[in-house]
């Protein structure tokens, strides 16, 4: 037999996306409600730069992901008429699943 936990993260507990500097391991909150104009892209501490805003960029990937992640927090956070699923996002397991094995002794 096989135990798995599983852990899930509702879309209204969603707060923001964490960028931590590669080079002076600042780390900056990036909450889901800023304005798109207040995110940086360059570490406020050391200046590094991050990416950049071209289109396919991952600056602009990061640009859709958050403003896809806000429009869902959203429309899910709230009871939207006629809407017939909910959703979590799944996080992955911290523990290996386990194993339980049971011998029969006679």
């Amino acid at each position: 037999m096989t135990y798995t936990t599983k852990q899930y993260i509702d879309f209204d507990d969603l707060a923001g996306i964490v960028v931590t500097c590669g080079k002076c391991q600042t780390t900056l909150s990036l909450r889901l409600d800023i304005d798109q104009s207040q995110l940086p892209i360059s570490c406020p501490s050391c200046m590094e730069a991050w990416y950049t805003m071209q289109p396919g960029s991952i600056g602009s990937d990061l640009t859709l992901f958050r403003s896809g992640l806000k429009q869902l927090k959203d429309k899910l956070g709230v009871k939207v008429n006629g809407l017939k699923f909910t959703m979590q996002i799944e996080l992955k397991s911290a523990f290996p699943d386990v194993v339980a094995s049971s011998r029969n002794h006679a």
